[in-house]
């Protein structure tokens, strides 16, 4: 046995150091941990993975850009919804959807659909011009076209 404070060896059973006078704890006394640091677990680095490259595969696409929507559709649709110039709408339509056809732009679904709402527009106009004329031409008593347009204005 060993002091503590001097580090003299001591005989077994002696309760203090015969060097420097300490106080001798028994040995069984103190509890001796099996380690002394608990065991750290440190992480390992993933080994590197291959990567597999298959020779036989296709080559990846090259990137489209979007393609441009042609600028007469749109006008020509603006100008169908937009009520003063309905007739200029109607014609770029048609401009544009051709445009369309022979450059391979965007807007097609453009210039038809302001075909469409022209043609829907021009038909409910002549529906309701022909739903207020009607009853006026068979109530009134007109000799000619003239009389009609004057009783109107």
């Amino acid at each position: 046995m060993f002091c503590d404070n001097c580090g003299r060896q001591m005989p077994d059973g002696t309760q203090f150091c015969a060097g420097c006078g300490a106080t001798a704890v028994a040995a069984e006394a103190i509890p001796f941990p099996s380690q002394p640091y608990p065991r750290q677990v440190y992480p390992q680095q993933p080994a590197p993975q291959q990567v597999y490259v298959n020779p036989y595969a296709p080559a990846p696409y090259p990137y489209m850009p979007p393609k441009q929507t042609n600028s007469c559709a749109v006008a020509g649709f603006i100008l169908t919804i937009i009520p003063i110039f309905p007739f200029i709408g109607l014609v770029l339509c048609f401009v544009g959807l051709s445009q369309c056809k022979r450059t391979g732009e965007g807007g097609k679904g453009l210039a038809v659909a302001g075909i469409v709402l022209q043609f829907l527009a021009v038909a409910a106009v002549l529906l309701i011009g022909l739903t207020m004329l009607l009853p006026m031409l068979l109530a009134g008593n007109f000799n000619s076209i003239e009389s009609f347009f004057n009783s109107l204005f």
